[in-house]
């Protein structure tokens, strides 16, 4: 459908607004561009445009433009319909664009000191044992529980996944199914009864 001319002015893209104190350190900037804007020529002054001073504004480039001389309004409309008007505005008011565009070359910056191109034995990385050869009291290779197999005194790491779930031999027929998934839980219980220091009747008798 056709838009009305309200929605039409919303969705126009319009000039962005900068919006600073008159105490702030860009006041003296903005006076200035609104006297020079006042001198030029009617159809002159929506282009002119000045370049924004980086140690006033804080560390912002840019430029801002003015068409009127009146850059810090008596009287500022009331934000909502039922609002009063601002009549002690301390605001300026200028358009606002980005830099120009340009291409910045890389380039090393003025007294950096550059190293020396060589490696030393601080630059190779210590050698790190691999996870299936670390080996600790009461823990797995990677990092799992070390849990007591029901069927012989020795250790069976719940980390290491080729061997069933959780240290359970798997049952015939297809690992982590059947009964090895049932004695492969009751260990898991068993070991972490004895982490916590708590005694657990063998559940394998």
């Amino acid at each position: 459908g056709t838009l009305l001319p309200d929605e039409v002015w919303r969705n126009t893209r319009r000039a962005e607004l900068l919006f600073v104190k008159t105490s702030h350190a860009m006041g003296p900037s903005i006076y200035a561009l609104a006297d020079h804007v006042a001198s030029l020529p009617e159809q002159a002054r929506p282009k002119h445009r000045q370049a924004i001073n980086p140690v006033e504004s804080g560390g912002t480039n840019g430029w801002i433009l003015t068409g009127s001389a009146d850059v810090c309004a008596q009287v500022v409309s009331g934000p909502m319909k039922d609002w009063p008007d601002i009549t002690n505005n301390y605001t300026l008011c200028v358009s606002y664009q980005d830099p120009d565009f340009r291409v910045v070359p890389p380039m090393i910056m003025e007294g950096t000191i550059i190293p020396d191109k060589r490696l030393t034995d601080q630059d190779i990385p210590e050698a790190k044992t691999l996870w299936h050869e670390q080996k600790g009291k009461g823990k797995g290779g990677r990092g799992g529980l070390a849990l007591p197999m029901h069927n012989s005194g020795e250790l069976r790491e719940a980390g290491d996944r080729g061997r069933g779930l959780l240290g359970a031999v798997p049952a015939k027929g297809g690992g982590g199914k059947g009964p090895g998934l049932a004695e492969g839980s009751m260990r898991m219980l068993h070991a972490s009864l004895q982490m916590s220091g708590q005694a657990a009747p063998n559940p394998f008798q």
